[in-house]
């Protein structure tokens, strides 16, 4: 013989189940795109570090071309037999300082956005998520009862 108490029994467990593991796994996904993003962060770090390096290396062996460019924008001097180019009329709008092309392109980190099916949001609310629990809860106590004898 069939027991009806399978019929609320089953129900009220996928509900709590649901109502337990979909807001885990919706903190899994967000951990997981601050991860991933806290990584670009690391690699532009890294990429701006070893920019840096490359131009402490050149201006310790004393390359040439970066002293004459630190001369030129920090002292505003030029080798002997040479002068400082100097705009006539309009000042000119791009500097002589290497420092800008040191950086790497601005990084560009995006905010966490989901689009929510019913369910999670019945889910992930706070108040939803407790009535959802309690409902199942409730048919899985009802699916426990026993049946009636015949």
């Amino acid at each position: 013989m069939f027991d009806a108490g399978w019929l609320l029994l089953v129900p009220g467990i996928v509900i709590v189940a649901l109502m337990v593991l979909l807001p885990a796994v919706e903190d899994l996904e967000r951990a997981r795109f601050y991860r991933d993003r806290a990584r670009l962060a690391e690699q532009h770090a890294q990429a701006r570090l070893a920019n840096h390096d490359e131009y402490l290396a050149a201006l310790k062996r004393g390359d040439e071309g970066v002293i004459r460019s630190l001369a030129a924008t920090q002292l505003n001097k030029a080798p002997a037999g040479m002068q400082l180019l100097r705009p006539e009329g309009e000042i000119s709008t791009e500097s002589a300082a290497i420092y800008d092309r040191l950086e790497p392109p601005a990084l560009v980190l995006n905010e966490y956005q989901r689009s929510y099916s019913t369910l999670e949001k019945l889910a992930l609310g706070e108040r939803t998520r407790l009535w959802g629990i309690g409902l199942g809860a409730l048919l899985i106590f009802a699916g426990l009862l026993p049946g009636s004898r015949d």
